[in-house]
């Protein structure tokens, strides 16, 4: 671990290109051809979203937004997990495999800052297993925060790069399941998200009740009908449903105004705070534990 901060540190103070344009020309191609290929008509918007990683419009974003599962529709850890699930259950086990298969998707998603990050993470919490390092999940998102930081340091302007790392810091930090996480999910993402699109409070419930059964079948549906067409009726009718839901539900929530945004660098402080909080609480409990 100290090895891959050092890296990273060193990395980032050395001056080299700004691999995040290039990163940004080689993938457009890619990402058109995906733009191409998804399913036509009304809902081709969720498609792209949710396939090839493009902008939703602001109308269709809406009732996600305001209810809290607008992550859904980012590419992010969650896509890269079912994919590499799928491949298992294919029976592809190799790593290099998920690597090459994982890499390849993230750059036709337009290599977004949340998809790099969650391809870093799964790239070395693989490699700590190989050589049976004893990583945890907090220092996997250390790790694989700090190195796409030192690979394109233009990231930290980016606020979708500050996000994804704050979510995965609190699923680290907040352990077990159910409503409890939700709830603590949601203090320790608000101070971010406030100045973008504060939380609504229904937000813990719609996630807890409805994000694990709609994130289920959403991109595994949507990514099968890119690959064989005639199966869009079916996607289709889950994408009808799951839109008049989400309207629904959307229409009895007052939408947060958004909080006077800090400055950028405040965000960050907040976010190494946790970071620092959660080292030094483990240290102390390892203490503690020799100590008994």
């Amino acid at each position: 671990m100290a090895l891959i901060l050092g890296t990273s540190l060193i990395v980032l103070l050395l001056p080299h290109p700004d691999l995040l344009n290039l990163l940004a020309e080689l993938t457009a191609p890619v990402q058109k051809f995906c733009l191409s290929v998804t399913p036509t008509g009304s809902y081709k918007p969720y498609y792209d979203a949710i396939v090839c990683g493009a902008p939703l419009p602001d109308r269709l974003a809406a009732p996600f937004q305001v209810t809290g599962l607008i992550h859904l529709l980012v590419v992010s850890g969650t896509h890269l997990i079912f994919l590499s699930e799928l491949l298992r259950r294919a029976g592809i086990q190799r790593f290099e495999i998920h690597a090459a298969i994982l890499s390849g998707f993230v750059v036709m998603t337009g290599g977004q800052a949340p998809a790099l990050r969650a391809l870093a993470a799964l790239i070395l919490g693989a490699l700590s297993r190989w050589l049976g390092l004893s990583w945890s999940h907090l220092d996997v998102t250390l790790a694989s925060g700090m190195l796409l930081w030192a690979l394109f340091p233009e990231l930290i302007t980016k606020l979708s790069f500050l996000l994804s790392w704050a979510a995965a810091l609190s699923l680290s930090l907040t352990g077990g399941g159910g409503l409890k996480r939700h709830i603590a999910m949601f203090a320790f993402l608000y101070p971010v998200l406030a100045p973008l699109a504060p939380p609504h409070p229904a937000s813990i419930f719609f996630n807890w009740l409805f994000a694990p059964v709609v994130g289920s079948f959403l991109f595994p549906a949507s990514l099968a009908a890119t690959l064989v067409p005639p199966l869009a009726t079916a996607s289709n009718l889950l994408w009808s449903v799951t839109e008049t839901v989400l309207t629904t539900l959307a229409m009895g929530l007052t939408p947060l105004p958004p909080a006077d945004p800090p400055p950028r660098a405040a965000l960050w402080v907040y976010l190494w705070s946790l970071h620092l909080g959660a080292h030094g609480y483990r240290v102390w409990a390892a203490r503690r534990g020799d100590a008994a």
